[in-house]
């Protein structure tokens, strides 16, 4: 089933909406927190320092454990490659389309694998909510 533009639920920024430099190998643990069942369906940057020399590489990992990188899925979202950092100025959108199922409880780390000389931008994603209920997920408890 192929999802419209219409259907989105949303663009979701990290808790920690802060830039993440392009320029350097390191997992930036820019967090996505999943709060509910989704489908996503584009990741990307908006870039605010133009890559430059080398096109990066972000591998966006699936955390299952909130708050730990055990049972980290490495790629478990996707690998983005950027393409050549002439077709990256600032100011554009660099997004790669997926189709990823996330749980509530999961969480999605941004990690830059291959770096350009310099480079950053602001990370995001795009998803759909699934139809699920909360007695399916271990992770989701009913209060009083």
């Amino acid at each position: 089933m192929g999802y419209s533009n219409q259907s989105r639920s949303g663009q979701v920024l990290p808790d920690a909406f802060a830039t993440v430099l392009l320029s350097g190998v390191t997992d930036n643990l820019r967090l996505f927190r999943i709060m509910g069942a989704i489908t996503v369906l584009r990741v990307g940057f908006n870039i605010t320092t133009a890559p430059t020399t080398t096109s990066p590489v972000v591998d966006w990992d699936r955390r299952i454990l909130t708050g730990s990188d055990t049972g980290r899925i490495d790629k478990g979202v996707t690998v983005m490659t950027f393409p050549a950092v002439a077709l990256c100025p600032i100011g554009s959108i660099i997004y790669k389309n997926v189709t990823v199922d996330l749980n509530p409880g999961d969480e999605v780390s941004v990690q830059v694998t291959t770096a350009a000389a310099a480079g950053a931008g602001f990370p995001f994603l795009e998803y759909v909510p699934r139809d699920e209920t909360p007695a399916n997920f271990a992770d989701m408890v009913a209060a009083a």
